[in-house]
């Protein structure tokens, strides 16, 4: 078994080639290191995270810090509130890549105006002294953040700055197989309900062709859609998930995604290959939104199941047609 997990960069001008098992053809949205984006948007991200976790602590122990600062607690969380609202929005911004970079100058303006309102208070001693260093470290991290995003904006030029960054998960294994029966396999797009982790349902409007459109039901009853691209019949093919109808937490971090299924000969028989490839929102909180989703490799579990099936054919996938005219497959129900 193989798999990796690269949150890396992808290449433009890609096609289905080789055993890189990245989906190629699209293009995803390269590193962007010549134009900023993505500094911009780790930037922002790691802006928003300290500033929500300042404000929630603020918000929170306002009561017990009022004690320690010597500040009314009415005040401190009214900060907090401030910090926690600031950061969404920021969240909000990175959601959209397109305005990212109009966000940015906003977002740098309001970080100075923090440092120069900061550095008032503490040269003309307004704030009790037990205060006053919490708010230079504070103010020092503010102006960090405010470099860095000016940095990645200056980097960005006149080019565009999406802050999109490529992440792939890639899984292999071997079956004692035919290629034959191995793309048979692979291709049965009804039947990935019977391999996918979390998936309870699948209906097609075909066979695997370019424009199939594959409708997936997840076990908490949630629907999304997925169109076949890239198909070479007996090797690879793609299914592009429209990531509009994906599930929420899915949604929020991701940009596009979709998965590529290739089989290749080897001397046992046949190679099963599938990639999961996209790019990610929100700067470095997507990236690690995508590592937690990703912790239990579901490319893996997948090609392991196929895997299995293969080398078992005794025990066929079963399937179910609900229709006449929408091939599913269906996982049988849980014991109670």
């Amino acid at each position: 078994m193989q798999s990796t997990l690269n949150p890396t960069t992808a290449r433009r001008g890609r096609t289905l080639d080789g055993d890189r098992g990245v989906a190629h053809g699209h293009d995803r949205g390269s590193d962007r290191r010549g134009d900023g984006g993505i500094l911009l948007a780790d930037a922002m991200s790691a802006n928003a995270l300290f500033s929500g976790l300042t404000g929630a602590a603020l918000v929170l122990g306002a009561p017990w810090l009022d004690g320690v600062l010597d500040l009314h607690a009415a005040i401190l969380a009214g900060l907090g509130v401030g910090l926690v609202g600031f950061a969404v929005v920021i969240l909000a911004v990175l959601a959209q890549p397109t305005v990212i970079r109009q966000a940015a100058r906003i977002t740098i303006v309001a970080d100075i105006a923090w440092v120069v309102a900061a550095g008032v208070v503490i040269a003309t001693d307004l704030l009790p002294a037990a205060a006053a260093g919490p708010l230079v470290a504070s103010t020092v991290v503010v102006a960090g953040f405010a470099i860095v995003q000016t940095v990645g904006l200056r980097r960005a030029g006149n080019g565009a700055a999406l802050g999109l960054r490529p992440v792939t998960m890639t899984a292999a294994e071997e079956a004692d197989t035919t290629i034959a029966q191995a793309w048979s396999r692979v291709a049965d797009a009804a039947g990935h309900a019977d391999a996918a982790p979390g998936l309870a349902h699948v209906a097609t409007d075909g066979e695997v062709a370019d424009g199939m459109v594959r409708t997936c039901t997840d076990d908490a009853g949630r629907q999304w859609s997925e169109t076949c691209t890239l198909v070479a019949p007996g090797l690879s093919y793609r299914m592009d998930v429209d990531v509009s109808t994906y599930p929420l937490r899915y949604r929020a971090v991701l940009h596009d995604f979709g998965m590529t299924w290739r089989v290749s000969p080897t001397d046992r028989g046949a190679r099963l290959q599938l990639t999961f490839a996209g790019t990610t929102m929100l700067g470095l909180l997507g990236r690690l939104a995508i590592a937690v989703f990703g912790r239990d490799d579901p490319a893996r579990h997948i090609v392991a199941a196929h895997a299995r099936a293969l080398d078992t054919p005794s025990t066929p996938a079963t399937h179910t047609a609900p229709s006449s005219t929408a091939p599913s497959s269906t996982k049988p129900a849980r014991p109670g």
